[in-house]
């Protein structure tokens, strides 16, 4: 059974680590409660996060300032993170006293997530270290829909097995894989209830593809909005960008949705919390993948979205911003109706959960220009809050994959919230991935 990282040891402790205070407290004072032990993991997991996540370099000195704890603790609580190759210790920076002080940074190519996903037409992985640099990376073109889920949950798992092999030539400590799916994935029991773009319902993750694997690390399976709503949050904080409350929404080919409270992706009691796809938007009776009617997914799809703008349904996007960019008057207007429909479904959302943030990725990041005007009147017209609250519509700022890099950080977050798991590196050199490259590898 895979692991959840929207528990108290996942994703959760974001939050701890992005406060300008953290709740560390000194392991050489009795908490009550909690155990010496139990307490310099506490602190261990929370500055590992501040470090790896933090949009800053620090210094001991900065760390203890931050947090709280007395300078000796920080350095015994440095010194354990240095060993067990969470960070290294890197230039060093002349303070306002004039006392030189040693920056602290993530480790690069010491321990590392393997990071997969099933698009509709295709799969992937990628390995990330600490310093979330995608360091080996594997894509296959495949019409997933044409295959039986547990052929291409197999030919997913030959991959992860690919990279589990590089990584162990390589010395990497591989510490967790995280898989993405577009549609609703149970957390408790690993089965992926449906898939509309897929064409997959009631599939045992565990028992099509974990059993499949040559290694024994945590394996979890997440909805792929909610991987990137996690890669956008983290890319956030890396760059000093930080947005605590918003909602996520994307498309490739299917509409993706998360929803974040408090930088925390928050996905409900079973998992599947947060979808918008599945909002009614029009009275007609326009089929969707899910057996419904009326769904946002119905009219705004790639397949939908590219018909209605008298495109062939299986057209790249270029042709549709060709289109666009020519002023095509039918591609025009049916960007601008997806504008309609997206505000419709995202005023309900707004209504429902009061959070006023949208974060728009994918295609719609890139069709923002053309259906801005139409989203923000819809917006106006139905979000209740838009009478005394501006609603701030902003581009996603992580590039193309991100619910791949999502996934890699999905397990990476939840192994530095797991310091009694942790082992001490190799001393292999590893020299096996480039030091300024990104290699990849396309299986035919």
């Amino acid at each position: 059974m895979g692991y959840d990282c929207h528990d108290d040891k996942g994703v959760n402790l974001i939050r701890a680590a992005k406060s300008k205070r953290t709740s560390l407290q000194s392991a050489d004072h009795e908490v009550p409660g909690m155990r010496a032990e139990s307490l310099r993991n506490h602190n261990l997991q929370l500055l590992a996060y501040r470090i790896v996540t933090g949009s800053e370099v620090m210094s001991r000195a900065d760390l203890a300032t931050e947090t709280g704890l007395n300078r000796s603790t920080v350095t015994r609580l440095i010194e354990r993170l240095i060993d067990f190759g969470i960070i290294k210790e890197g230039s060093t920076r002349i303070g306002p006293s004039g006392r030189p002080s040693i920056m602290l940074t993530p480790a690069r190519r010491t321990h590392g997530s393997i990071g997969a996903e099933v698009g509709q037409d295709y799969i992937c992985a990628c390995v990330m270290d600490l310093r979330g640099n995608i360091i080996a990376e594997q894509f296959d073109q495949v019409d997933v829909p044409a295959y039986s889920p547990q052929s291409t949950l197999g030919k997913l798992a030959s991959m992860v097995n690919e990279l589990t092999i590089q990584i162990q030539r390589s010395g990497l400590s591989l510490c967790g894989i995280t898989c993405g799916f577009s549609g609703i994935i149970s957390s408790s029991t690993s089965i992926l209830h449906m898939s509309p773009h897929l064409g997959w319902r009631n599939i045992d993750l565990e028992k099509h593809f974990r059993s499949k694997l040559n290694t024994q690390v945590p394996v979890d399976y997440q909805n792929t909005a909610n991987l990137s709503a996690l890669a956008e949050s983290i890319a956030r904080q890396k760059t000093g960008q930080e947005l605590s409350d918003f909602i996520f929404v994307s498309q490739n080919s299917a509409i993706g949705s998360a929803l974040v409270l408090d930088g925390k992706v928050s996905s409900g009691l079973h998992g599947w919390a947060g979808e918008i796809a599945h909002i009614a938007v029009s009275d007609e009776d326009r089929p969707c993948d899910c057996g419904a009617v009326g769904c946002l997914d119905a009219y705004i799809d790639k397949a939908n979205l590219l018909d209605r703008a008298g495109l062939p349904a299986n057209s790249p996007w270029e042709q549709l911003f060709a289109s666009l960019h020519k002023g095509n008057s039918q591609a025009t207007e049916a960007v601008r109706l997806c504008g309609i429909y997206l505000g419709r479904a995202l005023a309900t959302y707004i209504n429902l959960v009061d959070i006023t943030t949208i974060v728009l990725g994918g295609v719609l990041k890139k069709l923002l220009p053309y259906f801005e005007d139409a989203l923000r009147d819809e917006l106006t017209r139905r979000a209740l809050c838009s009478k005394w609250t501006e609603i701030n519509l902003q581009e996603s700022i992580v590039k193309e994959g991100s619910s791949l890099q999502g996934a890699a950080w999905n397990s990476l977050l939840h192994f530095l919230s797991t310091p009694e798991s942790w082992q001490c590196p190799t001393d292999i050199a590893l020299s096996y991935f480039p030091v300024d490259e990104t290699p990849t590898t396309f299986i035919d």
